[in-house]
């Protein structure tokens, strides 16, 4: 047994904490694993609530489960004959604590603690709130400069990643009814999860959040532990993406949830407010969403017909002129609707607007939306870029079989490959003429009420 060295009575001539601890160290004695009291005098006792019998021949972690390591990283320094002095928050005993630790004989090392608490926390409450206003302040900054509406979030994610140190960020948007991750930045070395994330039953995968909601304002949750007998399906869910912790803060148009931005794994610091980055960002967020949304509505009725759902014409002539530009060969296809004047006079203007929007549909379906344009009054035009003349031709043979066995609409067609975009002004001639010569046949044939000889070439890019 080691001969003890002579420690002071501290209990009446010190008011600091003090405490003496003989420090255990592994096998290969290159590493503090765990000390065992030798002496606590009065402040030290007051400090962490017990009694010296509580303490005395008792090892620190029998004392505290929740010990922390760096605690012997400090006792090995000592046992080793050199002098540290440190500030730390001890969470054994729920104080912030400057301290010296020296040795005190073979093997053994001594404490000094100081409780700093106050000055330390509004230290570093008004080092967070700084820190904390200059991450919103660039962020926020991020989200309204000159860059686009994807490019700015993601830019935003990666930003705000690397300051919490995030495994994942991400942005869920829902209309109630669905769920959908829009944008995801990961750590290196994380697995993505957002091509699995999409078009999910929102009441299954996130509708059991808002009873976590802080305030309404933001969920936190830093062990999913308490939602294994709660919520078990978020539970999984989250277990299954490898998440121990999360954070999201929800995003508002008006007062209507339309979406989360989330924290998965994230650092817990007295750096930095993560949570009220996230829920302040979450309007920036918002107000760049909306203003989204309502830009593709926008652009939509700018590029659609209201009537029948098709491209209208200043999207046909956009992508013409595309095209125009381009060495790729395209398919052009005219289509004129038959009888709509007499469906119109006849049956009224209803019947001509079903006539239209079924010719409309039936050419989406088979050509694809977004090959598809009105182009004015009863024409269509399907353009399609990239395509072979023969797979084309056959494509469109296949098509023209089609409508004529239909029984509810008829519509004159032309059809004309151009091999190059600057051969397709030719190729809009050759195919209106086709159309103009079906048209012909279909009113010879059928009606009469039309005399061909005074028919002229209708397409629009014509005109």
């Amino acid at each position: 047994m080691k001969e003890d060295k002579f420690i002071p009575d501290l209990d009446m001539n010190v008011p600091v904490a003090y405490a003496a601890f003989e420090v255990v160290m592994d096998e290969d004695n290159q590493k503090a694993v765990d000390t065992i009291y030798v002496y606590v005098n009065k402040a030290y006792c007051e400090m962490v609530g017990r009694r010296k019998e509580e303490l005395i021949g008792r090892s620190f972690r029998s004392v505290y489960d929740n010990a922390d390591e760096r605690w012997f990283d400090y006792c090995y320094e000592a046992a080793k004959g050199r002098q540290v002095r440190s500030r730390m928050y001890s969470r054994e005993v729920g104080h912030w604590l400057e301290f010296e630790v020296e040795p005190a004989g073979e093997g053994r090392a001594a404490f000094i603690f100081m409780n700093v608490d106050m000055d330390h926390v509004e230290k570093m409450k008004l080092r967070q709130s700084s820190n904390t206003d200059d991450i919103i302040i660039r962020l926020a900054k991020i989200m309204n400069g000159g860059e686009s509406f994807e490019k700015a979030v993601n830019h935003m994610l990666a930003e705000l990643g690397t300051i919490i140190h995030a495994d994942r960020l991400y942005i869920l948007e829902t209309d109630g009814i669905k769920v959908s991750n829009t944008f995801e930045w990961c750590r290196e070395g994380v697995t993505p999860e957002i091509q699995t994330l999409q078009d999910l039953d929102y009441d299954d995968y996130i509708g059991g959040w808002e009873k976590f909601l802080v305030d309404n304002t933001s969920l936190v949750l830093e062990d999913i532990e308490v939602l294994r007998e709660d919520d078990p399906v978020d539970y999984e869910n989250l277990k299954r993406q490898g998440i121990k912790s999360i954070m999201d803060s929800p995003i508002y148009d008006g007062g209507s949830l339309i979406g989360y931005i989330g924290a998965d794994n994230y650092e817990i610091s007295d750096a930095v407010n993560t949570q009220k980055v996230l829920e302040t960002i979450s309007y920036f967020l918002g107000a760049r969403m909306v203003n989204q949304k309502l830009l593709k509505r926008l652009d939509y009725l700018s590029h659609r017909d209201m009537l029948t759902g098709a491209r209208n014409r200043n999207g046909f002539m956009e992508k013409l002129e595309e095209l125009e530009k381009l060495d790729h060969p395209a398919g052009i296809v005219f289509g004129d609707v038959n009888g709509l004047k007499r469906a119109n006079d006849e049956e009224g203007h209803v019947a001509g607007d079903r006539l239209l929007h079924r010719t409309a549909r039936v050419m989406q379906q088979f050509w694809g939306d977004e090959y598809v344009y009105r182009a004015g009054g009863d024409e269509f035009v399907v353009l399609l870029p990239g395509i072979s003349e023969c797979a084309f031709y056959r494509k469109f043979q296949e098509f023209y079989d089609m409508m004529n066995a239909r029984d509810d609409m008829s519509v004159a067609y032309g059809a004309q490959w151009a091999e190059t975009g600057s051969t397709l002004s030719s190729a809009f001639n050759q195919a209106d003429r086709k159309m103009y010569k079906d048209k012909r046949k279909h009113y010879h044939c059928f009606t009469g009420e039309l005399h061909p000889e005074n028919m002229q070439l209708r397409s629009p890019l014509l005109r």
